[in-house]
């Protein structure tokens, strides 16, 4: 991550850079502002369920308690995996069966998979239309980087 206050834009979003999407998608979720931004942003898209499941499966990989990782896999099952609930993801039905089988017994890894795929759609698709979104693009403005 090379922003080291929010006064700054990392090199990453700088107009001119070419860095990879995954690159520019850390810098992002690195930056407090830049977080509480594309949060905004997920919001406005209705997809911001997507990026709330993958900061928490971020913080569910850092507990070492047996009891606690339970209990924090079925409130990420309950919360992202229930058919209906309002902050369901969508994810591919072979993904969410591998879950299904394995969240009585979880281990810091269940949820890799998913994680990864919407990972890849978070820095596909809605990095690069954030970037180009007025929540950004003003943010961007305020900082005189255009």
């Amino acid at each position: 991550v090379q922003c080291d206050s929010d006064d700054t834009l990392p090199i990453s979003l700088l107009p001119e850079s070419q860095a990879y999407p995954r690159e520019k998608f850390y810098d992002i979720i690195h930056s407090p502002k830049l977080l509480n931004l594309f949060k905004q942003y997920m919001s406005s898209i209705y997809s911001l369920e997507c990026l709330m499941f993958f900061l928490e499966v971020e913080m569910y990989r850092e507990i070492t308690d047996a009891e606690v990782l339970k209990e924090s896999a079925l409130q990420i099952y309950k919360a992202y995996f229930t058919p209906g609930s309002e902050t369901e993801v969508d994810l591919a039905s072979s993904i969410r069966e591998v879950i299904k089988e394995n969240i009585h017994v979880p281990t810091r890894r269940l949820f890799d998979a998913s994680q990864q795929f919407i990972q890849l759609t978070l820095e596909a698709d809605c990095v690069p239309k954030f970037l180009q979104n007025e929540i950004f693009l003003s943010y961007q403005l305020s900082l005189g980087t255009n």
